[in-house]
């Protein structure tokens, strides 16, 4: 049996510090194309729920998810601009 480590570390144990595991849905290169309807409204100055609300009327699809927060391509700020003008 490999061994585990100890449940409780004492003063003179060490621990390797993890790299954090990324996304394979997505990547890293790509998440500065997403943005929240929340970044949207805020890069147009408008409120929420317009963006939400053209979001909605336009019917467009997230190109991802992140838990429950839906992440839309940057094409969509000309799409909701245009819509909630």
């Amino acid at each position: 049996m490999p061994d585990r480590g100890r449940l409780f570390a004492g003063p003179g144990a060490r621990f390797e510090a993890r790299q954090p595991l990324e996304d394979p849905l997505m990547p890293a290169a790509r998440n500065d194309d997403l943005l929240t309807a929340g970044a949207i409204a805020k890069e147009l100055g408008l409120t929420d729920a317009k963006v939400k609300k053209a979001i909605k009327e336009l019917g467009l699809e997230p190109k991802a998810k992140r838990g429950v927060c839906n992440l839309y391509g940057r094409d969509a700020l000309a799409k909701v601009k245009k819509a909630a003008s």
